[in-house]
């Protein structure tokens, strides 16, 4: 009989929780906003072309000056 293989981190559940999405996900794999540096998962997070720095979706928009009414 096979002997059980651990799952590799990114295929278990995650032990954090993202503030935008509020999906779980491992540690490993999320990124921390440069603005305002909130944790995020992989889906919610932009590279700004400019400055190369990962920004969560409502820091990016400030920083390309949308919102600004």
């Amino acid at each position: 009989m096979a002997t059980p293989k651990t799952r590799p981190y990114w295929l278990a559940g995650g032990t954090e929780r993202c503030d935008f999405c509020e999906h779980p996900y491992v540690h490993q794999t999320g990124r921390r906003c440069a603005g305002c540096d909130r944790g995020c998962c992989g889906q919610c997070f932009e590279v700004d072309r400019e400055t190369g720095e990962a920004l969560c979706a409502e820091c990016l928009a400030e920083a390309r000056g949308e919102g600004e009414g």
